[in-house]
């Protein structure tokens, strides 16, 4: 499955969001989950991204309110996607919404069943041991 994230309500975030859905739609047979933010679910564009997303909402994290941090404390959110998903998925790719896809990337599955690669995890047991601390070998492809 591909999985995004968008949080806020700004219009540029949901136009990349939803280009990106039409390209993957356009491209692939894969599932496709859009995580939009309490307020995105509200007062965005939920009809037209629903038509090329499955929609979920996710709580925002507490991050740094101040500091340099502060400016990307919002990018922490992604890092929840695996624990929303690790019941459900054997291989998710999280992509940002600011890319086109021009061609399929479901090849991209196949090699992945057997890798974990930066956020991509093909197991639901290895998100819940990373919370054990327990640690598993990673291969670049």
């Amino acid at each position: 499955m591909y999985v995004t994230m968008v949080w806020g309500t700004h219009l540029d975030y949901q136009v990349e969001a939803f280009v990106l859905g039409m390209c993957l739609q356009r491209t692939s047979t894969k599932r496709r989950i859009l995580f939009a933010s309490p307020d995105l679910m509200e007062h965005g564009l939920t009809g037209l991204l629903g038509s090329v997303w499955e929609l979920r909402q996710f709580e925002y994290l507490e991050g740094p309110r101040r500091g340099h941090s502060w400016r990307l404390s919002k990018v922490w959110n992604k890092l929840q996607v695996w624990e929303l998903l690790a019941d459900e998925f054997e291989v998710a790719i999280l992509l940002d919404t600011d890319i086109v896809v021009a061609r399929s990337m479901d090849a991209c599955f196949n090699a992945l069943q057997h890798a974990e690669v930066g956020g991509v995890m093909r197991e639901k047991e290895i998100s819940r041991s990373l919370h054990r601390g327990q640690h598993h070998q990673s291969r670049l492809l």
